[in-house]
């Protein structure tokens, strides 16, 4: 169990950087970017996590407003891209959405640095059990939206 925390840990470390500080703006950013999100795609799917049943309040997710300025900072040419709701309905051709690769950047950083404050202030059963709730109700989208944004625009 320690050591599959301490990869969790290092996988939120590798990731939230990029919103916590101003100072990573070059390609080599993208491309540890990259390998960190697809980290944690096949951490979660290599990883079995146990049902935590006590309900912790909620962090004050606006006290992270700074990470969306950082993100922009980092990574000035990101922007928008297209997707569709429904991926498998190929007779609806309208349902197109434009999406915001930093906005999604953002929610992932914010929903792993919860898992962190999990981690650290309610234990590893409570952590690993919000990073589950949390990847499969929407960080799993949006990191693959990420990264397929990031392999798109190269």
């Amino acid at each position: 169990m320690e050591e599959k925390i301490n990869k969790l840990y290092s996988l939120i470390d590798q990731t939230i950087k990029y919103g916590l500080d101003s100072n990573y703006s070059n390609r080599k950013s993208i491309s540890s970017l990259k390998k960190a999100l697809v980290e944690i795609l096949f951490f979660h799917l290599d990883n079995e996590f146990e049902c935590d049943d006590i309900n912790y309040p909620d962090i004050n997710r606006n006290q992270y407003s700074y990470i969306k300025e950082n993100l922009e900072m980092n990574f000035p040419d990101f922007g928008n891209f297209k997707n569709f709701k429904n991926i498998s309905d190929l007779t609806n051709l309208e349902d197109v959405l434009i999406q915001n690769v930093i906005l999604d950047l953002n929610d992932i950083i914010i929903d792993l640095i919860e898992v962190k404050y999990r981690l650290q202030n309610n234990g590893n059963f409570a952590g690993t059990d919000t990073f589950d709730f949390l990847f499969e109700t929407g960080m799993k989208n949006k990191i693959l939206n990420v990264i397929n944004y990031l392999y798109n625009r190269d």
